[in-house]
């Protein structure tokens, strides 16, 4: 048997407090063309500038849910938001 295409994805999670993901966030908030630009000009040419558009832009939005999450869940414990709503009881 030969395989004629072989593809591997791989998911990487990193660990990263909360100052850190809003310092990343800050960084992809400049702009993801932005930062492909400048990385694509100055530092790398092994990888597209698309390619380090399209990381950047996921990466913006994955830090800006998981930085709203830390502010929902410091929120829920200083007792200033709800995690869930009660349930009203019918009568």
């Amino acid at each position: 048997m030969k395989l004629t295409n072989r593809a591997v994805e791989m998911t990487c999670n990193l660990v990263l407090n909360e100052r850190e993901i809003e310092m990343l966030g800050y960084l992809a908030g400049f702009g993801a063309d932005n930062i492909a630009d400048a990385i694509d000009t100055k530092l790398i040419s092994q990888f597209q500038k698309e390619e380090w558009e399209k990381l950047w832009s996921d990466l913006r939005a994955e830090l800006e849910r998981t930085a709203s999450h830390y502010r929902d869940v410091r929120a829920v414990f200083a007792g200033q938001k709800r995690a869930v709503e009660p349930v009203k009881e019918k009568p």
